[in-house]
């Protein structure tokens, strides 16, 4: 996602805004670059490792609840569909 388009869904949502901590006025594309620009890239990597990490265990959980014969079910429908 770009910036641009961020700022642009901001906007769209721009009531909520000070309620997620943004404050009350106008979100600007030249903010936002110069946040991006001095915010330390590890942040979003750890951020997107956490969250990685979330999907994976909820898959697993998924896949567990299953049983062998509900599993054969469900690639019989994928293959055969």
């Amino acid at each position: 996602m770009s910036l641009r388009e961020l700022v642009d869904m901001l906007a769209a949502h721009a009531s909520k805004a000070y309620h997620l901590g943004l404050g009350k006025g106008e979100i600007k594309l030249s903010n936002l670059a110069k946040a991006n620009g001095t915010r330390n890239c590890q942040i979003f990597e750890e951020f997107a490792y956490n969250m990685i990490d979330i999907a994976q265990r909820k898959r697993i959980n998924t896949f567990s609840n299953f049983t062998a014969g509900s599993m054969l079910l469900i690639l019989r429908r994928l293959t055969c569909a």
